[in-house]
């Protein structure tokens, strides 16, 4: 009994990814983690995701409406999320078009703060944000991982939503690239 337990044990190990990442993007630059486990084995992967974001700090100067402001700005996201990754058999041995082998789509929600040191305004539109602001949103993206053993890079492009309450809202493109570790 003690065999059996041990071997489906060493089994379901077999069925389970973790993804450890530094990602710089859109969004600003940061690390991220994801557990995933094999829904169907070798063809798709699920699993969950988490990222924090930090940009860096912006300036913001000029006039609105004859209204002069001058501030600077620094934002730091919280994203959570799931993925899905496909696995093409095959596809990775074909020169160039290997790059597309692991398409991997992720979604999530993103949360976080808009820190402001004087008077800024976003896109230099809408009211004046003083202090800290409450960030939301939301974020899609598809991205082509390419793996050398457990290294991985995966540049990815999609969306992202981000809502300001008060002073900002809009869609954005987001792209990213991440390298990291897969096991």
């Amino acid at each position: 009994m003690k065999k059996i337990l041990l071997i489906l044990c060493v089994f379901s190990l077999g069925f389970s990814a973790v993804r450890l990442q530094g990602q710089a993007g859109v969004a600003g630059y940061g690390l991220g983690a994801g557990f995933g486990l094999q829904v169907i084995p070798l063809l798709l992967e699920a699993g969950l995701e988490g990222a924090v974001y930090e940009w860096p700090e912006l300036k913001s100067k000029g006039n609105y409406q004859g209204v002069p402001y001058d501030g600077s700005l620094k934002l730091n996201l919280t994203r959570v999320g799931a993925y899905a990754k496909f696995s093409i058999p095959g596809l990775n041995l074909v020169p160039v078009l290997g790059l597309f082998a692991n398409p991997t789509i992720h979604a999530g929600t993103q949360n976080g703060a808009v820190d402001v040191d004087g008077e800024a305004r976003l896109n230099g539109v809408g009211a004046p944000i003083e202090g800290r602001v409450p960030v939301q949103g939301a974020y899609a993206s598809l991205g082509f991982p390419s793996y050398i053993l457990w290294l991985f890079i995966e540049p990815s492009i999609g969306t992202q939503h981000i809502y300001v309450p008060g002073y900002f809202q809009q869609s954005l493109l987001d792209a990213q690239i991440a390298l990291g570790i897969s096991f």
